[in-house]
């Protein structure tokens, strides 16, 4: 096993406000069938629409959501309407449109593969009288990454970001390679898990990982969550003589521990 040239660790900060229990406004992201909440959208996984949901239990009637994407700079201003007389809970859904022309205010949301869904719902009047600004937050992807690989495999620049929802596991005789310039996000759960710890996202090599950043041009790998931690996924497990790993011009964050070579658990 060989570890090879870590050139940079550094943290990063993705931060967004969450509502507390005191505060009588909260606004969920919901999936599209309103059930569960959600930290990411996947085109691929048929999420063509999302759910948004406030509970505020000072009004009534409708309430206007602000809507907005990182990427495709849509805009838009949702008009959410109470699920019931006297409920305090509203709702819109939102159809999700991929690769067309960006219309403000059209009641639909163009986005792009890793664009950052912002809700913002102003709170005139909070649990404790006061104004408050509520925010949520998701990702949208044309595929989520995860499982073993079954060839040779570059991530690249303009693919990028990959947003990792699950374990990876690169086998014996093949080759992960992340280029320059990637960015990766980890999702704080495991939606696949191949061994190991189950609740967190791993890298598990019996072949070689090799990432190629620069100085100029870094590769990034961090927590996906809308308050990062360390410890939000697991980090890399080399397993066995043939292992490699090799981190050049990488900044890694919010992982448990880097490296544990735990002799091919996974």
């Amino acid at each position: 096993m060989r570890f090879i040239s870590l050139a940079a660790t550094a943290a990063l900060t993705f931060v967004s406000a969450v509502a507390s229990a005191s505060n009588s406004g909260v606004v969920r992201l919901l999936d599209p069938a309103g059930i569960a909440d959600v930290r990411y959208y996947d085109a691929l996984a048929g999420d063509t629409q999302l759910v948004l949901e406030v509970t505020d239990a000072d009004l009534s009637g409708t309430i206007e959501v602000l809507v907005s994407t990182a990427l495709s700079g849509d805009v838009e201003l949702l008009t959410l309407t109470e699920t019931g007389v006297g409920t305090g809970v509203f709702r819109v859904t939102v159809p999700l449109d991929v690769g067309v022309l960006m219309v403000d205010d059209n009641g639909r949301l163009e986005v792009e593969h890793g664009d950052l869904i912002e809700v913002e719902y102003d709170d005139a009047s909070d649990a404790f009288g006061n104004p408050k600004v509520f925010l949520d937050q998701a990702y949208f992807v044309t595929g989520a990454t995860s499982g073993e690989l079954t060839a040779d495999t570059t991530w690249t620049a303009g693919a990028s970001p990959y947003l990792v929802t699950g374990d990876v596991r690169v086998p014996l005789g093949m080759k992960l390679t992340i280029a320059a310039g990637t960015e990766v996000l980890v999702m704080p759960s495991d939606r696949h898990d191949l061994g190991g710890d189950t609740t967190r996202v791993e890298f598990f090599v019996k072949g070689t990982l090799e990432t190629q950043g620069t100085n100029a041009d870094p590769v990034i790998l961090r927590s996906a969550s809308l308050i990062p931690n360390r410890g939000d996924w697991y980090g890399f497990r080399p397993g066995g003589r043939t292992a490699t790993v090799t981190l050049a011009g990488t900044m890694v964050s919010d992982a448990n521990i880097i490296f544990n070579a735990d002799g091919g658990i996974g």
